[in-house]
């Protein structure tokens, strides 16, 4: 299992009677690390040696849309709680499942957000939008000038642009760049320079760029302003409102200090 896999696999505590008709103990996803392609998980609870586990730990990998999972609520004594990431019955019958087995999510549902995450001038965190020299290149998300830049980072593998579109608004090209997560690391070219006309005959916002096909790991988006316009074009405005796209959540553990009076005979792992 390699550590640039941590999108695609889970590792669950799962209980013998935690199904759709009889609703148990809740199971549970365990904190996950892969080092030198082992993966090691920490336990949910304290297991007692030499007494027999309650549960089991199950590995799922290799579901492309594990980071999707959701839990399915039910009912239980007037109180709302989470049963755990499974199917709803009725999408577990078209899938000729069985009733009463619980089951991940192996394709995106239609009820997830795959664009759930908005960047726009305002954001402040993680992931941002940057407009390089603002206030003269740039007023408020706004250009007319010929080599204005912008940069924005955000997670794969989905995004989409947005910006204004209309009678006066001219071209930029945009690249995207694997994000660099330590300074040895290479950025490669994910897509090349790509021209955007935002020319239209009505002005509106509108998804000017979208891409479904990239990789579940960290990109750099870069926005450079053309001196082309469209034929029909009465202007050289760009207008840049938002980017969109789903957010990516690594598993990673805690940093934890160990007894260094344990004593380890042997270790397990998958490889």
């Amino acid at each position: 299992m390699k550590e640039d896999q941590n999108h695609s696999y889970v590792v669950i505590y799962e209980y013998p009677n935690s199904d759709q008709t009889t609703l148990g103990s809740t199971p549970t996803p365990t904190k996950t690390r892969i080092v030198d392609n082992i993966i090691y998980f920490q336990a949910v609870k304290d297991h007692k040696i030499d007494f027999e586990l309650d549960g089991k730990y199950s590995i799922y990998y290799g579901q492309d849309y594990i980071k999707y999972m959701q839990a399915t609520p039910y009912t239980q004594d007037a109180q709302q709680k989470y049963a755990y990431i499974q199917l709803p019955l009725e999408t577990s019958k078209s899938y000729d499942a069985s009733q009463n087995t619980p089951r991940l999510y192996d394709a995106t549902p239609s009820n997830i957000n795959l664009y759930q995450t908005n960047l726009n001038k305002q954001s402040n965190g993680y992931y941002k939008i940057a407009f390089f020299n603002d206030g003269i290149d740039w007023k408020d998300s706004v250009s007319q000038k010929v080599g204005a830049k912008a940069l924005a980072n955000f997670s794969g593998p989905n995004i989409k642009l947005y910006a204004k579109t209309g009678p006066s608004y001219g071209k930029i090209k945009i690249r995207i760049l694997s994000r660099q997560e330590k300074t040895t690391d290479v950025e490669e070219v994910a897509v090349d320079w790509t021209n955007v006309d935002c020319f239209s005959l009505e002005e509106k916002e509108t998804t000017i760029y979208q891409n479904v096909n990239l990789d579940y790991k960290d990109y750099n988006l870069e926005i450079e302003v053309l001196e082309d316009k469209n034929a029909l074009s009465t202007g050289k405005n760009i207008e840049i409102t938002k980017i969109t796209f789903l957010k990516n959540m690594y598993i990673q553990l805690e940093e934890q200090e160990l007894n260094s009076e344990l004593v380890f005979t042997s270790i397990g792992g998958v490889r």
